[in-house]
């Protein structure tokens, strides 16, 4: 099974970076868009959504074949997902920065060291950046190798918060192109505020609270009875 998954792993590794190169492509091509950092900034984006899209129709695709057991029912497109998806959170980085210097070099219309960059860039960005690693090298060993065969259907909700990331991703690509006095625009932070809401916030503690009242124990012990350890 572990080669499997590092194959998995693999694959999503080159396929992001891949998908990002294909849409700089689109876009200096077919959409005639010549500035660099723009192009970076948008294939980000929307690599972004790919990956966003992807994560939500698995995690529909669990949580529908695993809500009638919150906790012991499984699901085959877990592993796979989380193993293929793995790569994004590394990619992103790279991605983020690559952005973050395209779009310095067009502020000073010159070509910059990455040295000059770098550190800011990190500054900057530290809060994603740490958020990414700790998915990468915490969230996915937990959700992998930790978890006992339970709680697929819990990993499933939190492939559907990526539900909303498309429409964050659609709001600065319009703020990039200049649209935010347009009816889209409005209507995708409408939607955005609503998504956040439903998929980031309220999903949790209603699921926590439904799946505490089922197995007749507090809220608070949902996650430890995932990894075998509630008091």
């Amino acid at each position: 099974m572990v080669p499997i998954l590092a194959g998995l792993a693999l694959t999503g590794s080159i396929f992001f970076p891949c998908s990002f190169l294909i849409f700089t492509f689109l876009l200096r091509k077919w959409v005639g868009i010549q500035s660099r950092a723009v192009q970076t900034a948008v294939a980000m984006r929307l690599t972004s959504v790919l990956q966003a899209v992807m994560a939500s129709v698995c995690g529909w695709y669990i949580v529908t074949n695993c809500y009638h057991d919150f906790l012991y029912a499984r699901c085959w497109l877990v592993d796979i997902y989380m193993s293929f998806g793995l790569p994004y959170m590394l990619y992103d980085i790279g991605a983020m920065y690559a952005s973050y210097h395209r779009d310095a070099e067009a502020k000073q219309n010159a070509i910059i060291s990455k040295k000059l960059t770098f550190v800011p860039f990190l500054n900057r960005q530290k809060l994603i950046i740490t958020h990414h690693l700790l998915v990468a090298f915490v969230g996915y060993p937990i959700a992998l190798f930790y978890r006992n065969g339970k709680g697929d259907f819990f990993l499933g909700c939190i492939l559907l918060t990526e539900l909303s990331s498309p429409f964050v991703n659609l709001r600065a690509i319009l703020k990039k192109f200049n649209r935010t006095g347009s009816n889209l625009y409005r209507i995708n932070n409408a939607l955005i505020l609503l998504i956040f809401f439903l998929c980031r916030i309220l999903i949790f503690p209603s699921l926590s609270g439904f799946t505490a009242g089922t197995n007749k124990s507090n809220w608070f012990q949902v996650p430890w009875m995932i990894l075998g350890t509630a008091p």
